[in-house]
């Protein structure tokens, strides 16, 4: 395992949209105080223009990168100690790169919520991994901290107050944010390779007994008096809660627990609207597996390197409530985020990530998610990016 002590950060993917923005808050943070900065991208000329790199100026250095070609990969993270990638689609792009990691000891985390990918690796490289020391985080943006986070506590707290498991989780997140060209593209590429089935089925990453479900319906919350559709994350965020209490080893519950994701669409909107919502999601997933409803759908959205105004971004949030349940009882749990979810909020949770990796000197081996991971260290680190989990409400 590498030295801590003037440890090394090779950010992947500078001139993305979100990839930038993380490289901007790295300096105006002064994240160069903490360790040694080093931006990465396929095109230096290009990078250059977004952080030139002025004499005398030792906050940062750039390099040229490019994720499929090997002496490159050895040559730039041989002696770093995290490497933080935002180059996707990751099933195109990172997996050279968390092999290198894997095989040598370099902690990594990304922002993929690329699940069928994350399996394929985790099924390749993790035991490298663990004989190593390497820690690999995938999903540690908006995909999908929140929902980990909130999950997990949930259950704890479920326990605390009735001595018993749960046996369902309801997530409502109220956001307001747009998406970028990145994600857009990572979303088509992976919406081809992946199965009706494997969608549905929330043990997909965990090598359990399939737990396939409907997540098409339009659903109403009487604790809370709202209606909510169906949240288009659920697939990606439901697999990462059953991994991460997989790697708690809270196979009891994993048996038993019912999980969901809606998003309220807007507290005055009734049961029409929210229907309405989900018919249109519906219809956006079947565009989306498809390459003509790819093709349907391209010019409306934003390309790679594209994103919302700065404006958006600042004046976008997430509020998410969490109803757990059981034969006992139920709680009801807040979690909130200023910023735009994808944008800002990724961002916020990927530092967040990089600061519990800062303050652990041994953190777990092997591929796991950021609760696991950290536990209450990232909730903390959390906070401090303006990402509040407020507990029981």
């Amino acid at each position: 395992m590498k030295s801590l002590n003037n440890p090394t950060l090779l950010v992947i993917g500078a001139t993305g949209f979100v990839g930038r923005r993380f490289c901007q808050y790295l300096l105006d943070q002064k994240y160069y105080e903490k360790c040694n900065l080093v931006f990465t991208a396929r095109n230096l000329q290009k990078l250059s223009k977004f952080f030139p790199a002025k004499e005398g100026d030792q906050r940062f250095s750039t390099r040229e990168l490019d994720t499929l070609k090997d002496k490159q990969i050895n040559s730039a993270i041989e002696s770093c100690n995290f490497v933080a990638n935002f180059a996707g689609p990751f099933d195109l792009y990172a997996e050279k790169v968390i092999q290198f990691c894997s095989s040598n000891g370099i902690h990594y985390f990304d922002i993929t919520g690329e699940f069928h990918f994350v399996k394929k690796m985790i099924q390749k490289y993790q035991k490298q991994a663990l004989s190593t020391g390497a820690s690999i985080i995938p999903f540690s943006g908006f995909d999908s901290i929140p929902s980990e986070v909130s999950s997990i506590k949930s259950i704890d707290q479920y326990r605390k107050k009735y001595n018993a498991d749960p046996s369902k989780i309801e997530h409502l997140y109220f956001a307001k944010g747009g998406f970028n060209g990145g994600t857009i593209a990572s979303a088509f590429n992976f919406s081809d390779k992946v199965s009706l089935k494997d969608f549905l089925n929330d043990h997909f990453l965990i090598n359990n007994s399939k737990k396939i479900k409907d997540i098409s319906k339009t659903k109403y919350f009487p604790s809370l008096k709202l209606w909510g559709s169906p949240f288009f994350m659920e697939s990606v965020n439901s697999k990462v809660v059953f991994f991460s209490l997989s790697n708690k080893r809270e196979n009891d519950i994993i048996k038993a627990l019912e999980y969901s994701e809606h998003i309220n669409l807007n507290k005055k909107s009734g049961k029409i609207t929210h229907k309405i919502g989900t018919g249109f999601m519906n219809s956006a997933n079947l565009l989306m597996a498809k390459k003509f409803g790819q093709t349907i759908l391209r010019p409306f959205l934003p390309s790679p390197g594209q994103g919302p105004s700065e404006k958006s971004i600042n004046e976008g949030f997430f509020k998410l409530t969490t109803i757990t349940s059981g034969k006992e009882g139920e709680i009801i749990s807040k979690m909130n985020g200023r910023g735009d979810p994808g944008n800002k909020v990724t961002v916020n949770c990927m530092l967040s990530v990089l600061d519990s990796l800062l303050e652990t000197p041994n953190p777990t081996a092997g591929f796991l998610t950021p609760f696991s991971c950290f536990g209450e260290q990232i909730v903390q680190n959390l906070e401090k990016h303006e990402i509040f989990y407020e507990g029981i409400k």
